[in-house]
């Protein structure tokens, strides 16, 4: 894959995943957009990363996507600044199932308007 001008956007990263393939993404994509709810473990997640993978720098972005307005901002951000995502992954673990529904909703809200088909 030509990396240049690309970018992944991965939801849900700041809980306890595997780094592995949160890095395997990292190198396949010019640019990742990590984005989740919680700041400072977002924060937290990309030292971690830079520690562990120190040629890597991946930006992140605090949206809580259940909620209408920060869905559309993070899509507006996604398409305008960065021409859209090539690559969505979701790591998202929500047990609430009002909650898991919206998610669900918004996911695919963001999918058919912020990815590059």
């Amino acid at each position: 894959m030509n990396r240049e001008n690309t970018l992944a956007v991965i939801f849900g990263v700041e809980g306890n995943k595997d780094l592995k393939e949160v890095h395997d993404t990292i190198r396949n994509y010019n640019k990742v957009l990590l984005v989740g709810d919680d700041r400072k473990a977002l924060h937290e997640r990309v030292l971690e990363i830079e520690k562990q993978f120190p040629e890597e720098k991946p930006m992140y972005v605090q949206a809580d996507v259940t909620k209408e307005d920060e869905l559309a901002k993070l899509i507006c951000l996604v398409k305008y600044k960065f021409g859209g995502a090539d690559h969505v992954l979701n790591y998202t673990d929500i047990q609430d199932e009002n909650e898991k529904t919206l998610a669900e909703g918004a996911f695919e809200k963001f999918h058919a308007e912020a990815v590059n088909a």
